[in-house]
């Protein structure tokens, strides 16, 4: 699991920030909501071992891990903690 309050993870995340804010034009955040939309969908479907489709997953995976770590996400479903604290266990294993 990814650590954000490892130096390094802040780091990376900055470099790739200004990564985006370099990809031509005005910075990420001035852009249209289209543009974007069609940066990161560009991101997600790069070569796996670029920096943009790196970073596209550091990021993704990261708020996966903090949204379904916060007991408010589990409202509606049928889990009462984390979908994975104990790893992937077989299907077999009793929870």
């Amino acid at each position: 699991l990814l650590d954000p309050f490892d130096p390094r993870f802040e780091r990376l995340l900055a470099l790739g920030c200004r990564w985006l804010d370099m990809t031509g034009g005005p910075p990420f955040h001035e852009l249209p909501a289209e543009q974007r939309i069609a940066l990161v969908e560009w991101m997600s479907a790069s070569d796996w071992n670029g920096v943009p489709r790196r970073f596209y997953e550091l990021v993704r995976q990261t708020a996966v891990e903090a949204y379904y770590s916060d007991p408010a996400a589990w409202r509606g479903m049928s889990i009462e903690r984390p979908p994975q604290p104990l790893g992937y266990p077989p299907p077999w294993a009793s929870p």
